[in-house]
């Protein structure tokens, strides 16, 4: 039986969450600062809150929860949440928003690949704390592009993209 594309990246973002979980319990939210206003952000969390914001939805993963929020309230959120271990967000565009948030996070792209239309690229940024090594080098930005939808997380993208 052949699995397909999105069964394997479900499973690779469940294992990472796990291993983030072991290693990062307190992920620093300076990333936060550069979420757009235009976009979804999901915080991943260690642990469920019982201190939802009224304007956030909460997913419960069973070893944790996923808080999601508009970019425009993200600041707030995440001052409001304890034990995150992972933020991302996903906004409309193409390469020039991609190159804009790598100029403001002042990241080198250290590596890309590309598989069907989703290419993905991880980055480091001496502006953000944290990371996490992916084939041999230190990373706490991963970007993927699936046509002109967009999706930004550090250390990497936890969820769908």
């Amino acid at each position: 039986m052949e699995i397909n594309i999105k069964s394997k990246i479900f499973v690779l973002a469940v294992v990472l969450i796990m291993c983030l979980i072991i290693i990062m319990p307190n992920y620093n939210c300076a990333f936060v600062s550069y979420v757009r206003a235009d976009s979804d952000v999901s915080f991943f969390l260690i642990n469920k809150t019982d201190q939802l914001p009224r304007y956030c939805s909460q997913v419960d993963i069973g070893s944790g929860a996923i808080v999601k929020c508009k970019g425009t309230v993200a600041t707030e959120v995440a001052k409001s949440l304890d034990s995150i271990t992972g933020i991302s967000f996903t906004f409309s565009g193409g390469d020039k928003e991609i190159d804009d948030f790598l100029k403001r996070v002042d990241a080198v792209v250290l590596n890309c690949e590309s598989v069907g239309n989703i290419t993905s690229c991880f980055a480091y940024s001496r502006k953000l704390k944290n990371g996490i090594h992916v084939d041999g080098n230190l990373v706490n930005i991963q970007i993927a592009r699936n046509g002109n939808t967009i999706t930004i997380g550090s250390p990497i993208i936890l969820g769908e993209y």
